[in-house]
């Protein structure tokens, strides 16, 4: 049974939810990034057989109400819930030192990073989330975000991929 509140502000459980997420991130550990240019000699077919790790307080949030928007202007004099519309929102939220940040994504890259969170592969999170050629092209920018930002703590390879590589 949903309250008064709940009903004029629908968005509120999503908003609560985001809300602790920032908390955690906050708190979270933080590892060593991982160092990209280990993998330089990696052969190009031996990339779709990487699984990566990323930090602790990476966290995602898919919304079906644009609670970034919200949160970003909940105290700004001129926010009105009135003005606020169901529109699905794709969020990384994560912290670089000890300030957060927060990145809107396409819905791709958030099902890509999740895929990968939960441990698959990049060439079987690509295929998962069915990348088109065309959208694959953008992986490459979405990964030299997320090293930049220090997202990414380790690499593996399966046992019998040959490499010069020290992972």
């Amino acid at each position: 049974k949903k309250s008064e509140e709940i009903k004029n502000f629908p968005f509120l459980q999503e908003l609560a939810e985001f809300e602790w997420a920032v908390m955690e991130v906050f708190d979270a550990y933080s590892q060593k990034p991982f160092d990209m240019l280990t993998l330089a000699g990696l052969a190009m077919e031996d990339w779709d057989k990487i699984r990566f790790d990323f930090q602790p307080y990476v966290y995602l949030s898919r919304s079906t109400w644009p609670v970034l928007d919200i949160w970003k202007t909940r105290n700004d004099s001129e926010f009105s819930v009135k003005k606020v519309k169901k529109q699905t929102q794709d969020i990384l939220l994560f912290r670089v030192q000890m300030e957060i940040h927060t990145h809107v994504m396409t819905a791709k890259e958030y099902d890509l990073l999740e895929a990968l969170r939960q441990g698959l592969s990049l060439g079987d999170a690509c295929e998962q989330i069915n990348l088109s050629e065309e959208e694959s092209g953008s992986i490459q920018q979405w990964f030299q975000f997320w090293v930049s930002a220090g997202l990414i703590t380790a690499c593996h390879l399966p046992a019998d991929v040959k490499r010069e590589i020290d992972l």
